[in-house]
């Protein structure tokens, strides 16, 4: 078994309790898993920088009261060391209004605060239409998508 197993577990049940409080409609549960320190950042599709719990925490409002927006991992890949996890994800985003998924690339980089896994950086960028058809094709034959 890999040295850092523990670790990775413990981070990936981070990870699961992000996209359940955001299927739950949870802002606080959501806030709960980032860390709390002033370099915090949270980098959104649009591509506005939020730094800090109160900015991140702020647009997380806005985006909650649109309704429930539910995170469907389509494919996670994990880095890791002893104090820190990075995940690079693939994910399917479905919003109260839209009709069809917004598909994303997110890497989440998570740190141990008081032996806690928490989120430090996400940031997210809205794939292209490119990008979509060469992620299906890949995931269509089998592949890995995101190598």
């Amino acid at each position: 078994m890999p040295r850092f197993a523990q670790f990775s577990e413990a981070a990936a049940d981070t990870l699961q309790a992000y996209y359940r409080a955001f299927a739950k409609n949870q802002f606080d549960t959501v806030m709960t898993l980032w860390t709390d320190e002033d370099s915090t950042s949270l980098i959104c599709a649009d591509g506005t920088y939020l730094r800090g719990l109160e900015d991140i925490g702020r647009t997380l409002t806005q985006q909650f009261k649109q309704g429930r927006i539910t995170i469907e991992p389509l494919e996670i890949n994990a880095y890791e060391s002893a104090g820190t996890v990075i995940y690079v994800t693939a994910e399917a985003h479905h919003g109260a209004t839209h009709t069809a998924p917004t598909l994303v690339f997110a890497t989440y980089v998570m740190n141990r605060e008081y032996g806690k896994w928490r989120i430090t950086h996400l940031h997210i960028s809205t794939m292209t239409e490119y990008q979509m058809r060469d992620f299906a094709s890949k995931l269509k034959h089998g592949k890995e998508a995101l190598h």
